[in-house]
């Protein structure tokens, strides 16, 4: 009998601590179905519906290499509906999160070219491009970075 108990609880303890969110095959099929079939745009619903799923499979999975990269994900689309403070908020999470991640220089990149076309913040622009230059110069985007922040009104 005590070795019943034992192996229920300790069933019932590993069930308990298994992360829980979304699969990779879920966020998929949800990225999937992003746009609205009628006029090819991005679902408002649906696409905040995803984002919700990209946060919590990266705080369900923070060990996962892929996290990082539906966090990006959730990022283009926060942008894709206009949510720019979301779009930051989450770029700004794969550079906690994921600091050595495939997709930190993205959302560092991200982050410098949100403050400066959407935001018209100039200083902050500043501060992530030149962050950008300094952590990833031989990235595919620093050229680009580096136009960028010349560009930038001083």
């Amino acid at each position: 009998m005590r070795n019943s108990i034992f192996i229920f609880l300790l069933l019932l303890f590993a069930a308990c601590n298994q992360p829980s969110g979304p699969s990779v095959d879920e966020l998929s099929n949800s990225y999937q179905e992003l746009t609205d079939e009628e006029t090819g745009l991005l679902h408002p619903e649906r696409s905040r519906a995803f984002i919700e799923e990209a946060k919590s499979f990266s705080q369900a999975s923070p060990e996962n290499d892929e996290a990082s990269e539906w966090l990006f994900k959730a990022g283009e689309v926060a942008q894709g509906i206009q949510d720019n403070n979301l779009a930051l908020e989450l770029y700004q999470h794969i550079l906690q999160e994921f600091p050595d991640g495939d997709r930190a220089a993205d959302a560092t990149f991200m982050i410098a070219f949100t403050y400066d076309e959407n935001f018209n913040d100039s200083e902050k622009a500043r501060e992530y491009y030149d962050l950008f230059l300094e952590k990833y110069p031989d990235d595919e985007f620093a050229d680009d970075a580096q136009i960028l922040l010349e560009m930038l009104p001083q």
